[in-house]
């Protein structure tokens, strides 16, 4: 499997998971607008400094790649698209008292 292939694939996986655990967990959801914007900055921060972290160790070496692939790279995408699946969620409810 090549490469573009895996990180299509590791993206949709991540955006299915998210989806999933909004839908089928919806306790874990954020119901406060300053609790969701720091979740949104720690989705925003975060993996930006880890997998950039985690990629720039595995050096040139492929099993290293796909083990930082799916140990920081996958949950930080899941944690992203969750983050965002929960402010979608709020901004529903916030705004649907607008009609």
């Amino acid at each position: 499997m090549s490469l573009r292939i895996t990180i299509v694939s590791a993206g949709l996986g991540a955006v299915s998971s998210a989806v999933w655990c909004g839908i089928r967990c919806p306790d874990w959801a954020r119901t406060d607008h300053g609790r969701i914007r720091m979740y949104a900055a720690a989705a925003w921060i975060v993996p930006r400094t880890a997998v950039h972290t985690a990629f720039q160790t595995a050096g040139d070496s492929d099993a290293q790649k796909f083990v930082a692939l799916f140990l920081v790279a996958f949950p930080s995408l899941v944690f992203m698209f969750l983050v965002g699946f929960w402010t979608l969620k709020l901004a529903q409810r916030s705004l649907s008292g607008l009609r």
